[in-house]
């Protein structure tokens, strides 16, 4: 009896020590097959965060199609992981597309805001220089009826000035006429000059015609 206790107690510890050996063995291929796994995801997430990059740098768009094709072309074997990226990256898309959406709406409001601001600004300036010019354009009316006024009044003086000694039957005091304009108002400097013009004219003729007279009285 106590031998064939004996032969048990061996046979339980040599099966024990086979599955210790064997359980050894199925955890030292666990670890180097996790390993394995762990280089080959450490890969993929490298070369799925240079996809995921690269727009960023390029300044492009990020190519979904591109990129889920690259997740198709991943060796068979890690659907859940497959999976699980997937749904990331549907989160990662959504959240792309909000936030791009919301950046896009923010810039477009900021940019209407601006034009609004712009034009607003143009017409208040537009609207001001209107007023200037329509403040000038009366001050300019009413200046030219003061001088139309002023040049009525001086035409007439003169024009009495110049009929009284054919009325009289007396020649034209040249100095009193003279005296006149240099009397007139300042600030018509131009229109003085016209006038000065108009009666070294006058005068000119006034002598050839003299002269004329005085010729013919001899000449009779």
């Amino acid at each position: 009896k106590r031998e064939q206790l004996e032969e048990e107690r061996k046979q339980r510890e040599e099966e024990m020590k086979l599955k210790a050996e064997e359980n050894e063995k199925a955890l030292e291929e666990s670890e180097r097959a996790a390993k394995q796994e762990i280089a080959a995801l450490s890969q993929i997430a490298g070369q799925l965060n240079f996809k995921l990059l690269e727009p960023a740098i390029t300044g492009e768009s990020v190519d979904l199609d591109n990129l889920f094709a690259f997740l198709s072309d991943v060796q068979t074997g890690r659907n859940h992981i497959i999976d699980e990226i997937g749904e990331k990256m549907d989160e990662l898309v959504t959240g792309l597309d909000i936030e791009t959406g919301q950046q896009r709406n923010n810039i477009i409001d900021e940019k209407r805001e601006q034009l609004e601001e712009e034009r607003k600004q143009r017409e208040e300036e537009m609207k001001l220089k209107a007023e200037e010019n329509e403040k000038a354009l009366e001050e300019s009316e009413r200046a030219a009826k003061q001088e139309i006024a002023a040049l009525s009044q001086i035409a007439g003086q003169l024009n009495f000035k110049l009929l009284e000694p054919a009325i009289t039957g007396e020649s034209v005091d040249l100095d009193n006429l003279f005296a006149f304009l240099s009397d007139v108002q300042t600030g018509r400097n131009h229109i003085i000059d016209e006038i000065g013009e108009k009666m070294d004219e006058l005068v000119t003729g006034l002598d050839i015609e003299t002269g004329q007279q005085r010729n013919n009285i001899i000449d009779e």
